[in-house]
């Protein structure tokens, strides 16, 4: 049998000392005449999750269960080791060199495709509205090919 503070206590069972004073307010835990806890009897009488029972406040609307926080903890922990997991592994994407690439993509595209008007006036001129179509068609189909086949390089 030994005797704890409070914080000692707390320590002890590797939560806060608040989930202690808490356990002690509720009577789960019982002080001896000194005002500490006997680690033995204090054992046996709280669960060894630190507060099954009480509500944590996620946000001002919504309140959950000790344990179903723990649970979403560990998720969120077990989420948060994947990325970086995929990361390591060179497969996630920072999401500013993702736009950086559409970015230069759009612009390389857009050039492209502005300076076929001037390119093609004079392989157009004289030809009837079908022959122009396919004129520009294929014109068109060759920016697309060419930036499909050689995309822009995108520095991280």
């Amino acid at each position: 049998m030994a005797l704890l503070t409070q914080a000692a206590y707390a320590r002890y069972r590797r939560c806060s000392k608040m989930a202690v004073t808490h356990a002690v307010q509720r009577g789960q835990i019982r002080l001896t005449s000194e005002g500490k806890v006997d680690t033995d009897a204090a054992d046996r009488a709280w669960p060894l999750d630190c507060e099954p029972d009480a509500e944590v406040i996620v946000s001002p609307d919504a309140r959950m269960s000790f344990d179903e926080a723990t649970r979403r903890k560990v998720a969120a922990q077990a989420q948060l080791a994947e990325l970086q997991l995929a990361e390591e592994q060179g497969r996630l994407l920072d999401a500013a060199d993702v736009l950086r690439g559409w970015q230069a993509i759009v612009h390389t595209a857009r050039a492209n495709l502005r300076n076929l008007p001037s390119r093609l006036a004079a392989d157009m001129h004289g030809l009837d509205l079908v022959a122009a179509e396919a004129v520009a068609l294929k014109a068109i189909d060759e920016v697309l090919t060419a930036l499909a086949d050689n995309p822009p390089e995108v520095k991280p």
